[in-house]
């Protein structure tokens, strides 16, 4: 966790929201690249995996997919997300801790090991379907 923890990360100016693992298609990252495309959000994508070119085909202009990043590319994008979307049934979940590390919140789905980590108003917020409005605002 030290590595999210530098304190030059602390100045970083935050933008866009952000998504990052293994794609697919139970992390539901559609969810993700969806609402962020409806809503006109900036969405910064990390990582690869079998669900890569349908989310591709999925996004719009506002989406920007960044594939496999080295770790500074990695703990720069943690550190300047203004938050991160965990949109998936995970049982734990290690990259939602790793955005708190940063000091990122965290937007995931009400379930699995996010009840764990997530504190509404404090480290981040819940969302209670997995529906793509529902991940960029109660918005329908």
């Amino acid at each position: 966790m030290e590595r999210f923890q530098k304190p030059e990360n602390e100045r970083r100016k935050r933008k866009g929201l952000l998504i990052s693992g293994r794609q697919t298609p139970y992390k539901r990252f559609d969810l993700a690249v969806e609402a962020c495309t409806r809503l006109g959000l900036p969405l910064t994508v990390i990582g690869d995996g079998p669900d890569h070119k349908r989310l591709r085909k999925l996004a719009g202009k506002t989406v920007t997919f960044l594939g496999r990043a080295s770790d500074e590319v990695l703990e720069e994008e943690f550190a300047s997300a203004k938050a991160l979307i965990f949109p998936g049934l995970d049982d734990f979940g290690v990259t939602p801790v790793e955005a708190l590390a940063s000091g990122t919140p965290v937007i995931a789905y009400k379930a699995g090991g996010a009840l764990d980590y997530t504190a509404p108003g404090k480290t981040g917020e819940f969302f209670d379907e997995p529906q793509p409005l529902l991940v960029g605002g109660k918005i329908r």
